[in-house]
């Protein structure tokens, strides 16, 4: 795996490219040193993980403050995959398959609240998006938990997401 983005060399610099180790370095330095080896440890595994299981050499690494609610529909994203962990906050809702409504081109219509799982701090949570494969489109139904408007919220989500990218 291969590391681009801010403070290191940017995408396409073949030959140039930092370890994806430097990278996780990177992203992971913001936080306190026992989060910080927690989170790097998760990453690498994770990462790992995906390598093994489908071959891919780019992924995308975020470790991402949320502050207030995003992301209230339910939807899903057309990427090939998303791995997300929650270490602060409440985690993301997915929905069982079975009780989701979609629109003919796969998008996300509806859910029914008896599909909803909520996803808790700390969980690996793996979905498949809409150009994985023959999803055609339909990608693992999600949306973030309420948390309180961006203006006013008191609470806040700690999330680690590591994307399978298009490799090139």
């Amino acid at each position: 795996a291969r590391g681009y983005g801010r403070n290191l060399p940017p995408r396409g610099t073949a030959g140039k490219e930092a370890s994806a180790k430097a990278a996780i370095v990177q992203v992971f330095k913001v936080l306190p040193e026992s989060l910080r080896m927690v989170a790097a440890g998760d990453a690498i595994s994770l990462l790992l993980a995906l390598r093994a299981h489908t071959g891919r050499q780019q992924y995308i690494l975020r470790m991402e403050l949320v502050r207030g609610d995003t992301c209230q529909k339910w939807h899903c994203d057309q990427n090939i995959c998303r791995s997300l962990v929650t270490y602060a906050g409440p985690g993301t809702i997915t929905a069982r398959e079975g009780g989701v409504q979609r629109a003919p081109n796969g998008c996300v219509d509806a859910v029914r609240d008896d599909a909803a799982v909520h996803i808790s701090a700390g969980d690996f949570l793996i979905m498949k998006g809409g150009t994985w494969g023959t999803n055609n489109g339909r990608g693992a139904a999600h949306r973030a938990p309420t948390i309180g408007p961006v203006h006013s919220c008191l609470q806040h989500r700690l999330l680690l997401k590591v994307d399978i990218a298009e490799d090139f």
